[in-house]
Formats: structure tokens, C-alpha cells, sequence
């Protein structure tokens, strides 16, 4: 081998190292990436927060956001656009992020 050669391994192997930690300190972070790239909204973060959101749209707090009608889900919603029968979708409320189909939240609008 060449020094050339020997330069161009070395920098192969440093980016498969550097890929590898990246990888584990996102798992070791708990984040939560879905199979599209994108991450689940979290419930506890601020803006979900204020909005009620909630992943599954029977826990919504009915006292807090009256608005909330039975039945009301993300994936009945004008913004929410998942595919039928996916477990989770992009919504225009959280861009970037996932939603849950059987979420909730008070920027709800049903699909006309």
C-alpha cells in the first residue's frame, strides 16, 4: 500500500467510528425516530403541551379543552397527512415530528 492508500483507510474508518457514535448517542438519548426520519412529537414538550395533545385522543383532557369532541382523532384532521392505516404522520402543527392517528389536539380541525 501506498501512503495514499493508507491516508484514504484511515479516514474510511473514522467516519464509520463517527457514524456508530452518532448512532448510539441518539439511542442513548431516548430519542425516538420513526421509521420516515422524523420524531414523535413528546406530550410533555411546551408546545404540545399548550396544545393538549395527547397520543391517544381518549386521554385529552375534556375539562381543560371542551372543544374536544368523541371521536376527534389526528388522523381525522386537516392537518394531519399520514397514510390510512399508519400508526403515525406528519401533522402542520409540528413540523419535522410525528403525530400519533389516534391522537389529539386543540388545533383539531375535522377533515370537511
Amino acid at each position: 500500500m501506498n501512503d495514499k492508500t493508507i491516508s484514504l483507510v484511515s479516514r474510511r474508518k473514522f467516519i464509520q467510528i463517527i457514524g456508530c457514535g452518532a448512532c448510539g448517542g441518539l439511542a442513548a438519548a431516548g430519542t425516538n425516530v420513526l421509521a420516515g426520519g422524523h420524531a414523535k412529537v413528546n406530550p410533555e414538550d411546551p408546545q404540545p403541551k399548550a396544545l393538549g395533545y395527547v397520543e391517544d385522543s381518549t386521554m385529552a383532557d375534556k375539562d381543560k379543552f371542551p372543544q374536544f369532541a368523541d371521536g376527534s382523532m389526528c388522523s381525522k384532521c386537516q392537518l394531519y397527512s399520514g397514510g390510512d392505516g399508519k400508526a403515525y404522520g406528519p401533522c402542520g402543527i409540528f413540523p419535522g415530528k410525528e403525530v400519533s392517528a389516534t391522537g389529539w389536539c386543540s388545533a383539531f380541525a375535522a377533515k370537511g
